[in-house]
């Protein structure tokens, strides 16, 4: 049994982070690390059963490069986040 994640954009500046393993992901973080600020929503110790998922923001600013990742944390995901395109 494992936790498996993907990200799917939503519309505009929306993104949906998918459990899409056979797990649930309990405490589920994306860290704010990396993102300058513009992330907004995002998920802080949810539970992630197998085929949920959850939205989150990322800001777009014309001065600052387009994010291309975020760090993902579990409780059994290991001591370092995992980084997610």
């Amino acid at each position: 049994m494992s936790v498996k994640w993907q990200i799917t954009r939503s519309e505009g500046t929306s993104y949906r982070l998918h459990n899409v393993g056979n797990e649930t992901a309990e405490a589920v973080t994306i860290l704010e690390n990396g993102l300058d600020g513009l992330g907004r929503d995002l998920p802080e110790g949810v539970a992630l059963p197998p085929g949920e998922s959850v939205r989150f923001v990322m800001l777009e600013v014309d001065q600052l490069p387009s994010r291309t990742e975020v760090l993902v944390k579990w409780s059994d995901g290991g001591p370092e986040p995992v980084r997610m395109p």
